[in-house]
This record gives structure tokens, sequence and C-alpha cells, in this order.
């Protein structure tokens, strides 16, 4: 086996996952020049919910 290899039947389950992790991993970094107010909102939210665990 390629050890390092994807099987292509699994990529397309695995790279929205993917996807989302980063994202997720990359939003705190971001400055908030994506000035959309539903991300705004949503940023505060996800806040929020970090500051109230």
């Amino acid at each position: 086996d390629g050890g390092c290899e994807v099987d292509p039947d699994a990529a397309p389950d695995v790279l929205p996952a993917v996807v989302v992790v980063v994202v997720l991993l990359l939003l705190p970094e971001l400055p908030v020049n994506l000035s959309l107010p539903a991300e705004r909102m949503y940023d505060q939210e996800v806040a929020q919910l970090w500051l109230s665990h």
C-alpha cells in the first residue's frame, strides 16, 4: 500500500471535515476584515460560547 495515498472514494467525505477544521483554526487568526455582518455576528457568538465554557 502507498501509505500516504488517500483513497479517492474517501476524499469526498474527508475534505469537508478538513475544510471545517482548517476554517475553525484560522478564524481566530483572521482580522475582522471579513466585514460581512453575518460573519461578525457569528464570530461574536462563537466567542461568547468559548467564554461561557
